[in-house]
């Protein structure tokens, strides 16, 4: 079985080493192993993304015409009026 080091891994991903091996620790790549100081990964591992933040209020959706004043509102709007 193919295996990658860290630096491999890093390579892959674009990334740098310490922020895979901080991945890895997280247990955000799959599969992974740590062999004594080192993590070796699959060459098939993939990165987890982390979950949701459920506790954040969404964000409010703003509307084109909130910014308009009433005077442009009646601008656009002229074919609705009629």
């Amino acid at each position: 079985m193919n295996v990658l080091t860290t630096k491999e891994m890093a390579e892959k991903c674009n990334v740098g080493e310490r922020w895979i091996r901080q991945l890895a620790t997280e247990g955000r790549i799959y599969p992974c192993r740590k062999v004594h100081k080192n993590w070796l990964f699959a060459p098939n591992s993939t990165v987890i993304r982390p979950p949701e933040r459920w506790n954040r209020q969404p964000q409010k959706l703003v509307l084109p015409h909130e910014h308009l004043a009433v005077r442009d509102l009646l601008k656009h709007a002229q074919h609705w009026l009629d």
